[in-house]
């Protein structure tokens, strides 16, 4: 019979965010509950009582993201230790590990979600999409609007002002807008140009733009972000927290029965 052995590949996301409450006043996601020793088959009914140190062990869905979490002390006292790991809801957030009392609460970190965008334009071929280059919440500070060049022969252009974007419309020699100089197409070429920001025109981006437009902010910035935290980081996390360090004696990936087909994911 092969030795257990740790899974030490703790490569996966921690991504289930499914809500449940410890009883001890914590409303969290994922794995929020208590150690218990005699719940988890550590002490046998007419042992012992305190002869051995409470323990968690996580039942995340997925491979490789579950983890042992192991009292300092032996007894009934390491019954009291609860660990959360909270899904912030927030985009670009960052893995942190507090501790109050015996209650260990990790913020996962995430990614910065989607890119915030804008439309200007109309229709299957006049509509332009204005995407912000960085991809996070932060782009939806920025915001696009479109005005009528006031002249003759008032050229199209774009500018972008610490995320005000200003595009304004062509006028030809009698200073009305000329259609054929303000297509989706053009419109999107002008705003790609600007620093921080990408523009795709719609369909065949042959309709113009007409009319001014009025200032309008980004959205959508920091949707469907991510949750990056794996095991691995999050054991760190937890042992660089220095109130968990002094209640917990160790933090493993789960014991693996070996197999005749076993992978070694060292």
């Amino acid at each position: 019979m092969q030795s257990p052995k740790f899974d030490k590949a703790q490569s996966i996301p921690i991504t289930d965010k499914t809500a449940t409450a410890n009883g001890t006043g914590i409303d969290t996601y994922v794995q929020s509950r208590p150690f218990y020793d005699r719940a988890l088959g550590l002490v046998e009914i007419g042992a012992i009582v305190g002869s051995v140190q409470s323990a968690l062990t996580t039942a995340l869905a997925g491979a490789n993201n579950d983890l042992v979490f192991t009292a300092i002390d032996a007894g009934d006292a390491g019954d009291l230790i609860t660990v959360a790991y909270i899904d912030p809801g927030v985009d670009g957030a960052t893995l942190a590990s507090t501790t109050t009392g015996t209650d260990i609460v990790v913020d996962l970190g995430t990614d910065a979600g989607d890119s915030a965008t804008a439309d200007v334009g109309a229709g299957d071929d006049g509509t332009v999409t204005t995407t912000v280059t960085a991809a996070g919440s932060a782009g939806n500070a920025f915001t696009i609007e479109v005005v009528e060049g006031v002249g003759n022969d008032i050229p199209l252009s774009a500018v972008n002002t610490a995320g005000a974007i200003v595009v304004t419309l062509a006028t030809g020699g009698a200073g009305a807008l000329d259609a054929a100089a303000n297509t989706a197409t053009l419109v999107a070429g002008v705003i790609d140009a600007l620093a921080d920001v990408t523009a795709a025109a719609s369909g065949t981006g042959a309709t113009a733009l007409s009319a001014a437009e009025a200032e309008q902010a980004f959205t959508g910035g920091g949707a469907n972000y991510a949750i990056t935290t794996t095991a691995t980081l999050l054991k760190a996390a937890v042992e660089a927290d220095t109130d968990a360090a002094a209640i917990l004696w160790n933090i493993e990936p789960p014991y693996q029965t070996d197999t005749a087909s076993e992978t070694d994911n060292s």
